[in-house]
């Protein structure tokens, strides 16, 4: 693995040469990167336990060439390292482009948006549906007026970069379509489906309440001689000023040698803005991007202040179900740097007694 982490790096670097190579290019090259570090304090009845980890340490280049291609390649240095995002795209018109790498598979509203921008420190349990990010290649297309807009992304892909060795154990292909208007109020719709091949695996599931320092796992199931799966998900957005209503569900039905397993989950969740600002979305991506701070604290203002609530469920079958509520506080100082605050409370059916999780997030990003 370290001789793998290191061809890596050396090949990031290799790919920022082209860029910077490109006088012309505006875009020509740019290095930034992320840091996020969590505490989180489990509560049961009797006592409590404090955790605390850095949640992301990540270093990325990015950047274009000869006019329509573009690349990037991020590294995430915690819990032994690991790639994300390695792709090389080329335009083919301004909403139309190809992409090939290792990159997530078009799926799901929250999976594609940026942890950077989510509006909870963890995605929401249905986010274990959806699958890791892959080596494969994608498509991306839309059309749009000036308040409409019609989005289509789809793709084949094989396995994780650092699995590469394992190719053809494991294949899949994936498509994501959304429609937006965007005037007075923003309204979003969406649907995804995903089929997945697997070669006579093995596969541990279980869900984790929504704070990653816990190390807590519940509907706990292992499956067998895995042959394939079939997904889908629906996805709304509905937003007037500060105001933002989210959901999805998302529905997944395994199939083994003998039996068929489905999964289900979804979450729906609200959050409001006190100081009047306003989550932005990006059209042609169709998912949410960086929040525009006007009260800098760097400039001796109070930031954005986001209260937010959200009602996540998970469904096992036989398993069991798993349901969490979370409540949450968002201080962004700036555009680049917040502060996350959030208290989890887990119902589990089949557990006597669940903890309840205050946890905090710095996180900044350049």
């Amino acid at each position: 693995m370290k001789h793998f982490e290191t061809v890596g790096l050396l090949l990031t670097a290799a790919m920022a040469i082209p860029a910077s190579l490109c006088a012309g290019d505006r875009e020509g090259l740019r290095l930034g990167g992320r840091i996020s570090a969590d505490s989180a304090w489990e509560i049961f009845a009797a006592h409590a336990t404090n955790r605390n980890e850095v949640r992301r340490a990540r270093l990325f280049c990015k950047g274009t060439f000869a006019k329509r291609f573009a690349y990037e390649a991020e590294y995430d240095f915690t819990r032994g390292g690991a790639w994300k995002d390695i792709a090389l795209s080329y335009r083919i018109s301004p909403h139309t482009n190809v992409a090939i790498g290792n990159m997530k598979e078009p799926f799901s509203l929250e999976a594609l948006t940026s942890s950077k921008y989510n509006t909870f420190m963890e995605r929401g349990l249905p986010n274990r549906l959806t699958e890791p990010r892959k080596v494969g290649m994608q498509f991306r297309t839309g059309y749009g007026t000036k308040r409409w807009f019609w989005h289509l992304e789809t793709g084949y892909f094989t396995v994780p970069v650092e699995k590469v060795s394992q190719i053809g154990t494991t294949d899949s292909a994936a498509l994501r379509t959304t429609l937006s208007y965007s005037g007075a109020m923003l309204w979003h719709v969406g649907a995804s489906l995903g089929h997945t091949r697997y070669d006579d695996q093995k596969r541990k599931f279980s869900f984790r309440p929504e704070s990653h320092p816990v190390t807590l796992k519940y509907l706990q199931t292992k499956l067998k001689h895995l042959q394939k799966s079939d997904r889908y998900g629906l996805e709304g957005v509905w937003q007037y000023g500060r105001i933002s209503l989210q959901g999805e569900y998302i529905g997944t039905r395994f199939r083994t040698r003998k039996k068929v397993y489905k999964f289900s989950g979804w979450y729906l969740q609200t959050s409001c803005f006190l100081t009047g600002h306003k989550r932005r979305y990006k059209r042609k991506e169709a998912v949410f991007g960086r929040l525009k701070v006007s009260d800098k604290i760097t400039s001796g203002g109070l930031g954005a202040w986001e209260a937010a609530v959200r009602l996540s469920h998970a469904d096992m079958q036989k398993a069991g179900s798993l349901t969490t509520w979370t409540l949450g506080v968002n201080w962004y100082m700036t555009s680049h740097l917040r502060t996350m605050f959030e208290y989890v409370a887990i119902d589990m059916q089949t557990e006597k007694s669940s903890p309840n999780i205050l946890q905090m997030r710095i996180a900044y990003d350049f």
